[in-house]
């Protein structure tokens, strides 16, 4: 609650609402938790399933946040001028600007196939009036994107909707999971693919606290994030019953079919 209440009151300050920010130096009286969540595979299937009903935007969104991993409020916010060579399979990307990011700098998150299908069926679905949104605002009051908290509801939603004996849906009941841990969840499986950590931390735009990060590696991982996402898609497209990722093969399985 402090780390909530001090985040509006700097709100407040830089938009000159308020002078000063009374959280300032306040001593923090807890320790925050930290988050631990991360989908299973029956639970990823029972989302990608159902996430895309009743409203198949908003599913689509939450999909592509387990795509590419994604901060929600990135996603709620894309805009299609963000979207690059989405006619090349091979070069598809969309990129963030800095002014949309937590760490203030550009992110390049290279489209896998499916995140690029997904970005399409938007793109199909949006009209005259989206102002160029993937997630246009149906509020009277504004126009623009909706808001990430659109999202956020739709997935509490869908946790609500969800009946029956099924382990996956006991799980998701007595722990729902949140879209911020559909990104944890990115982050963990390219883990287990074998990402090295410092490509995990360029796909989910970690910001990097070392000098030679900062200061002297330019270099954007363009290459490197595409590949860890497109393993991650085909691994998702096999827990999912996609066919197109129904060729994954474990790693350690692989080595040792090469040995035979």
């Amino acid at each position: 609650m402090q780390s909530l209440v001090s985040t509006v009151f700097t709100f407040a300050v830089d938009a000159g609402l308020v002078e000063f920010n009374p959280c300032h130096r306040l001593r923090k009286r807890g320790v925050e938790n930290v988050g631990r969540r991360v989908l299973s595979d029956a639970e990823i299937r029972l989302f990608w399933n159902g996430i895309v009903e009743p409203t198949r935007r908003v599913g689509l969104g939450l999909r592509l946040a387990l795509l590419t991993g994604a901060r929600i409020g990135e996603i709620a916010g894309l805009d299609t001028a963000e979207l690059e060579h989405l006619a090349n399979a091979s070069r598809a990307a969309w990129i963030i600007p800095g002014t949309r990011t937590k760490n203030k700098k550009d992110h390049l998150i290279p489209l896998c196939p499916l995140a690029r299908e997904t970005v399409l069926e938007l793109l199909a679905q949006s009209g005259p009036k989206s102002g160029g949104y993937l997630f246009p605002t149906h509020s009277r009051r504004r126009m623009g994107p909706m808001r990430g908290d659109s999202l956020a509801e739709a997935m509490e939603g869908f946790g609500r909707r969800l009946h029956g004996s099924d382990d996956a849906i006991k799980t998701w009941h007595a722990d729902p999971p949140s879209p911020h841990d559909l990104r944890r969840t990115v982050g963990t499986r390219l883990a287990e693919l074998r990402s090295p950590k410092e490509i995990r931390d360029r796909c989910l735009n970690h910001a990097a606290g070392d000098v030679g990060s900062i200061h002297y590696n330019l270099h954007d991982y363009a290459d490197e994030k595409r590949e860890a996402l497109n393993r991650w898609a085909l691994a998702l497209g096999a827990i999912v019953g996609d066919p197109a990722g129904a060729a994954v093969v474990p790693i350690a399985t692989a080595r040792k079919r090469v040995r035979r």
